[in-house]
């Protein structure tokens, strides 16, 4: 019997989450003297079963949850501890959202689905080439998403417009990454405004994030392979909601502001 979306398992029902304080790797961990590849095999093993379900057809969001929840787990058995914050602010509107946040690494497209879709349906906004990667493309092809190039601005505004419009029209937030790369520095001159434009034009609210993902740095020569680093703790924070106003300059700078402190905070700390 096909899953149903109904079904969707809240791993998170309070407003924020804490790791439990020295947190130990597994078992598996040690036997692999604490390399990358015990990580990257763990994730291995969740992107091909991921992949297996998509070609079925049957890739549901409470499948995509599952799987994130999965992801989740993985981090915590390298003995990394995860802090979330702010998740009330997810339901704080009834309705669809833009979900506007920095980019750090791959870490948080898969840890994202587990936090937001049990309180909202929502699609992602990924790079075309992830949707053309062995195994995770035909997950990424399975879910709700929209893809843009990140060398042709022009055209990967009209898809986000055009797309996005629909998902929101539906009743389906959109989460969107506004840097053109994945950077471990937030470098304020290079997060654009297509967030922000896509709200206004939507007429509904915008929910700031601010992560730390670099826990899983990006790779000289394949971004996805970079180094682990478990005693970097990875964060999540959602911001309150609100409505754009007028030319949404200063709603953008607001964004800026929020996710820059909250990155100075946390550097500040383990």
């Amino acid at each position: 019997m096909p899953e149903t979306d109904e079904q969707i398992i809240n791993h998170f029902p309070g407003n924020e989450y804490h790791s439990p304080a020295g947190i130990r790797p597994s078992l598996g961990y040690y036997f692999l003297l604490g390399s990358r590849w015990y990580f990257f095999c763990k994730m291995l093993g969740i992107v091909i079963r991921g992949s297996r379900r998509a070609l079925s057809g049957n890739y549901t969001n409470s499948f995509f949850v599952e799987q994130s929840w999965d992801f989740f787990k993985a981090v915590n058995d390298y003995g990394c501890e995860v802090h979330i914050e702010g998740l009330e602010n997810l339901g704080a509107t009834d309705g669809p959202a833009v979900i506007i946040s920095n980019h750090m690494s791959s870490l948080e497209t898969v840890l994202l689905p587990s936090m937001i879709l049990p309180r909202k349906d929502a699609a992602f906004i990924v790079k075309k080439s992830l949707a053309e990667y062995p195994l995770f493309g035909n997950i990424i092809n399975a879910i709700k998403h929209i893809t843009v190039t990140r060398t042709n601005p022009r055209e990967d505004l009209k898809s986000v417009m055009e797309k996005g419009l629909g998902y929101l029209r539906d009743g389906v937030s959109v989460i969107v990454f506004p840097q053109a790369t994945r950077n471990s520095v937030f470098i304020p001159e290079e997060f654009n405004t297509i967030g922000i434009k896509l709200a206004t034009r939507a007429e509904v609210p915008v929910i700031p994030l601010a992560l730390r993902t670099n826990f899983w740095g990006n790779g000289r020569f394949l971004k996805e392979l970079g180094p682990i680093s478990p005693d970097i703790s990875v964060r999540f924070k959602f911001d309150r909601p609100f409505m754009v106003s007028g030319n949404g300059k200063e709603d953008h700078q607001r964004i800026i502001s929020f996710i820059s402190e909250s990155l100075d905070k946390w550097n500040k700390q383990p």
